[in-house]
């Protein structure tokens, strides 16, 4: 009797505390673009700029959403109010959702949150609450229309300033930075872009993939120099 007693304890133990973690709300954030961008949740600041906050655990409810865009100015950074609203985190559930170019909070996804957190980002040397860009680069749909967007420019120099504008303010990996480079004829255009992007690549350990979009063992070098320069 007294173990069957001890069975029912632990067996109410394990459900409530199967019931507390359910009741946890997720939520996701990103900028359209793939900005940068800080924010503040409720009462807590996220300083560290990145392109996408994961946050796992919190209590369901009404949260005051505050979302800083990161932007270039010459040689520094100032960092624009995008978003001032509250928003709603239901029970159980993980909220993600986009900032558009309107400053407006678009959710795209409502689910039921899961216990597991996703490795692909925590592997990423990152805690679970602060914002961070993923390896994996600029997300693909985002990444797709920033190609369409340079091929739909038929001059080069115009094509090099949206791509260069659009690299200062956004991450991408080494794999995609090598595609914007091809997106060039120009083997100069492609030379800038490889140094342009060398700071915004999430993967600098990978960047020699970049060197294959150039043509002439020199254009490498040009590079390699340039880029000392930057580092030194």
């Amino acid at each position: 009797m007294i173990r069957l007693f001890q069975h029912l304890i632990l067996l109410s133990t394990i459900v409530i505390s199967i019931k507390a973690q359910s009741q946890n709300a997720g939520f996701s954030l990103s900028m359209s673009d793939s900005s940068l961008f800080t924010f503040s949740l409720g009462d807590k600041h996220y300083d560290t700029p990145g392109t996408m906050a994961i946050i796992h655990d919190l209590p369901p409810g009404k949260y005051k959403l505050k979302v800083l865009k990161r932007m270039r100015l010459g040689n520094s950074f100032v960092d624009k109010p995008s978003f001032d609203n509250e928003i709603n985190l239901e029970e159980g559930r993980h909220t993600e959702a986009v900032i558009n170019q309107y400053n407006q909070l678009i959710v795209t996804s409502n689910s039921v949150k899961s216990n597991t957190k996703n490795s692909n980002w925590n592997n990423q040397a990152r805690t679970q609450d602060l914002p961070t860009t993923s390896f994996e680069g600029m997300e693909a749909g985002q990444f797709r229309a920033l190609i369409e967007n340079l091929r739909d420019i038929p001059h080069e120099r115009r094509r090099y300033e949206s791509a260069k504008g659009r690299i200062s303010l956004s991450t991408l990996n080494s794999l995609q930075l090598k595609q914007v480079m091809e997106e060039f004829n120009d083997e100069d255009f492609r030379i800038r872009i490889a140094i342009d992007g060398y700071s915004r690549v999430t993967d600098p350990n990978l960047f020699s993939e970049v060197y294959s979009a150039l043509r002439h063992p020199s254009s490498i070098r040009r590079v390699n120099r340039q880029l000392n320069r930057i580092q030194n």
